[in-house]
């Protein structure tokens, strides 16, 4: 169960990255969103930690047992 948790929570990441590319950018509150460089920069930020969420939880499991 703790898997599929995982797989979204790196879809969810990947997701909001990709909307920093995206004319609308990424919502912050109903009338900010980060657009243009800030909206690049946290999208690339975002979408590197969903790539790198699935690893490092496999890592953590077998660190920890």
């Amino acid at each position: 169960m703790i898997q599929i948790a995982v797989i979204a929570v790196a879809i969810g990441l990947i997701v909001i990255g990709v909307k920093g590319f995206t004319a609308e950018g990424i919502p912050l509150t109903k009338e900010k969103s980060l657009h243009g460089k800030a909206g690049r920069l946290t999208g690339v930020a975002c979408i590197l930690a969903g790539v790198l969420f699935i690893p490092a939880f496999f890592l953590a499991l077998l660190l920890f047992r």
